[in-house]
């Protein structure tokens, strides 16, 4: 081997754990809008582990075939706050209030936390239903989001997730409350 590669190698090996660590567990996430006085709070880790920012498309996995001892590469196709099986929804209704969603991460070695990915959510109440968009070229977050992860659909709106309804719709509704 030589020293220019051997070099490279050792460099990489150094830096694996630091890059892993970057993609940190969520531990918090942020919802604000213009009718809110102060943001909606998300900080139980049972709750936030259900909506990792590092899952879904732009995510990979490789596992081994135990028959053929091949391995193979499967695309993320689940996760995040997005139902991704839905696909893209064409049009979102302009009067839904739109709260923009902040994901904050801490590494395995940090104790502090640093904002990794930002998206818009926009509830329709009447119906149930939610809908998430990707910021995409020219939006505000979309360097932001895309140093963290690109998934390839950035730009456009789709369904929120079963799940994420289930924890932001009661949370909402506490709000609009008082």
């Amino acid at each position: 081997m030589t020293r220019p590669v051997a070099a490279l190698l050792l460099v990489l090996a150094l830096a694996a754990p630091a890059l892993l660590s970057a993609k940190g567990a969520t531990v918090r996430i942020s919802l604000t809008s213009r009718g809110l006085q102060t943001p909606i709070e998300i900080r139980q880790p049972t709750v936030l582990e259900r909506f990792n920012v590092w899952s879904g498309p732009g995510t990979a996995s490789s596992l081994r075939d135990p028959a053929t001892g091949e391995w193979a590469r499967t695309e993320g196709d689940d996760g995040f706050i997005v139902d991704w099986r839905a696909g893209e929804v064409a049009g979102v209704p302009e009067q839904l209030e739109r709260y923009e969603t902040s994901f904050f991460v801490a590494g395995a070695n940090r104790t502090d936390e640093q904002l990794a990915y930002v998206v818009i959510y926009a509830p329709a109440r009447q119906s149930g239903e939610g809908y998430v968009f990707l910021p995409g070229p020219g939006d505000a977050h979309f360097t932001l989001n895309t140093r963290s992860i690109l998934r390839g659909r950035e730009g456009k709106w789709y369904r929120a997730s079963a799940a994420w309804q289930a924890v932001v719709a009661p949370l909402l509704a506490a709000r609009a409350a008082h």
